[in-house]
């Protein structure tokens, strides 16, 4: 039997769909995103003869395994490996490896109880072993020759126009980084989604015209939950996710070898408008508190954005003392070109407002009410249900005449002096000695100091209900100017 016959057996086995469910497993234990396409056999045989170590390799794959004891089996590992770092397709793996003089019949024997062959175990554990994968030179000089240093004429520079390119009007620049932030929980990740699924059926986003496209979302965290709210949205605002692509795992924003895998994988994605990085902890291994580490961030998200034209959107936690900012080194908000901020009230309002807008005037702050929908039924008949943002009409009110009096207006006065010009985070206790010492009771009580901290607790939960405040860790802050009216924060 020759070698294109027993390929197409292999190809068309009963299996075949499981033997693809074995090698998305192992991908999903590696550091990268495989893709479909790149180049053909021939071009990856060209290219690994021709490499430094091209002819050990060529002799490899002519059948000399006297470099590996006369072992076969380490010999075959050997060349699958070096037919991966090429390749990350199983398929085109399977059919290279195929063509050399290694391959024999055993290949196809069942190794292992479920059901595996030998050769996709083989190929399975090149894929999980890859932490380098090679990138054509060509591409790369395309990409820097299109982003060469040169200088523009000041006359020329007048002509172009000042007018922003929006990919969602008043709110998302085109081809820029942005960043939204807040507290887990908040609805950061449900706003972005909602845009991203706008983008992609080209439908307005909250009446502001979109640019319509595909999105790339990389994802930070399970697909259970991702599955459950992207289900939610879509359904219930009839909303296309044919143009809403996932990855199966995070990448590593440090690494340029795992961002450069992304970058590989982008390719594969036309008219690609939205990559979402979700969230930024999640995605890389860098000392957030590092502005060093946050430029390397910043330079990776430059080559996924200079390599597509498409807008990096950054999802981030606010930070552990100040819920008014974004976690971890001030450099982040410097770089970025727009910033909002999400937070979310007792009553599940959760508020989008916008910190920063580098080239055009600040966005509008909207107001969603968090709700949760009944999208289907599992066998049990259980409801399965999913978080939606719908925009809100109606705002819930603090009733500051009633709020601000008696000990909550002393308790709020005490944080706001112990939090200086600056709005520094206060701790619980000093707070609550501060408050003892100012407050009174009645010259009868039996215990005037016990009778005190109750008036305190009691104050502190009016203020927390009403969203005049924010506690972290033990710490309390005074909320956002807008929270003294409006109970849009957490």
């Amino acid at each position: 039997m020759n070698t294109l016959a027993k390929y197409m057996k292999w190809s068309n086995k009963t299996n075949e769909s499981k033997q693809h469910k074995h090698y998305i497993s192992a991908a999903n234990n590696t550091s990268f995103i495989s893709t479909e396409g790149g180049m053909d056999d021939n071009a990856i045989l060209g290219i690994m003869f021709n490499a430094a170590n091209g002819d050990a390799v060529k002799k490899l794959y002519e059948g000399d395994v006297s470099a590996h004891n006369n072992d076969s089996s380490a010999a075959d590992l050997a060349l699958v490996n070096h037919i991966a770092f090429y390749t990350q397709t199983p398929k085109q793996i399977d059919r290279i490896f195929r063509t050399s003089a290694l391959f024999q019949e055993k290949w196809d024997d069942v190794h292992s109880a479920d059901g595996r062959t030998y050769g996709e175990m083989t190929i399975t554990k090149a894929l999980s072993d890859l932490s380098n994968t090679y990138s054509s030179p060509s591409r790369t000089k395309v990409q820097t020759e299109a982003k060469e240093f040169q200088f523009v004429n000041g006359a020329e520079i007048i002509k172009r126009s000042g007018k922003t390119d929006w990919l969602i009007e008043n709110y998302i620049p085109s081809d820029a980084t942005v960043l939204i932030f807040g507290n887990p929980a908040s609805g950061k990740s449900l706003i972005a989604l909602d845009m991203a699924c706008c983008i992609g059926s080209g439908r307005d986003w909250e009446g502001n015209t979109v640019k319509q496209g595909n999105v790339a979302y990389i994802a930070g965290e399970g697909f259970n939950g991702l599955s459950k709210r992207l289900r939610a949205v879509s359904e219930a605002k009839d909303l296309e996710v044919k143009h809403f692509y996932s990855s199966e795992i995070s990448m590593d924003l440090m690494e340029r070898g795992s961002v450069d895998l992304v970058r590989k994988a982008v390719r594969g994605i036309n008219d690609l408008r939205l990559i979402i990085i979700d969230t930024l902890h999640r995605n890389s291994t860098g000392e957030e508190n590092s502005s060093k580490d946050f430029s390397v961030i910043l330079k990776h998200c430059d080559l996924l954005r200079n390599a597509t034209g498409a807008t990096i959107m950054l999802v981030h936690h606010s930070g552990h003392s100040d819920q008014k900012r974004s976690r971890g080194s001030s450099s982040i908000k410097g770089a970025m070109d727009a910033e909002f901020k999400v937070s979310q009230s007792p009553q599940k309002v959760v508020t989008l407002e916008c910190t920063k807008m580098k080239d055009d005037k600040k966005s509008e702050s909207i107001k969603f009410d968090l709700k949760t929908v009944i999208t289907d039924y599992d066998d049990d008949g259980e409801p399965i249900a999913g978080p939606l943002l719908e925009k809100s009409t109606t705002y819930f009110k603090t009733d500051k005449t009633a709020v601000m009096k008696g000990k909550n207006a002393l308790a709020l006065d005490i944080l706001r002096e112990l939090a200086g010009a600056n709005g520094e985070p206060v701790n619980k206790a000093n707070w609550r000695d501060c408050f003892i010492k100012r407050s009174n009771v009645k010259p009868d009580s039996k215990d005037p100091v016990d009778a005190k901290r109750t008036q305190f607790k009691r104050a502190v939960k009016s203020l927390k209900e009403n969203g005049l405040v924010i506690e972290d860790n033990g710490s309390f802050s005074i909320a956002d100017s807008d929270a003294s009216t409006e109970e849009d924060n957490e």
